[in-house]
């Protein structure tokens, strides 16, 4: 979305974030229909005075990858969540999901250890 807008108000936090305020002009119902929609996603903020913002700055701006807050888990914690289900489909033996983890994660190691040589 974009939308003209006053830099109006920045408050520092206890977490060392800040909490900014932006005032806009009047919006079209669109704009304020989108901005409902947005109320309490995560995104990126591009701020830019006066200037005009450029066809190559937006170019920029869309290639921003969200995936950070798409993804709640990191790529390890994905690999764990999907070795658990896989140990509880079909254990290979093993009581305990800590050494079934550690078998397979081994297994893929060893793997990809093997394709360097």
């Amino acid at each position: 979305m974009l939308i003209a807008c006053t830099l109006t108000q920045y408050r520092p936090k206890s977490d060392k974030s800040f909490s900014i305020t932006f005032n806009t002009l009047e919006l079209t119902k669109e704009q304020k229909t989108e901005l409902d929609d947005l109320f309490q996603t995560h995104g990126i903020m591009y701020f830019k005075g006066q200037d005009k913002i450029s066809k190559s700055e937006v170019e920029e701006l869309d290639k921003i990858d969200l995936d950070l807050y798409d993804n709640k888990k990191t790529q390890s914690q994905r690999l764990r969540s999907v070795l658990y289900l896989n140990w509880q489909k079909d254990n290979k033996g093993f009581s305990e999901f800590k050494d079934y983890y550690a078998m397979e994660t081994n297994r893929i190691i060893e793997h990809y250890k093997n394709k360097l040589e």
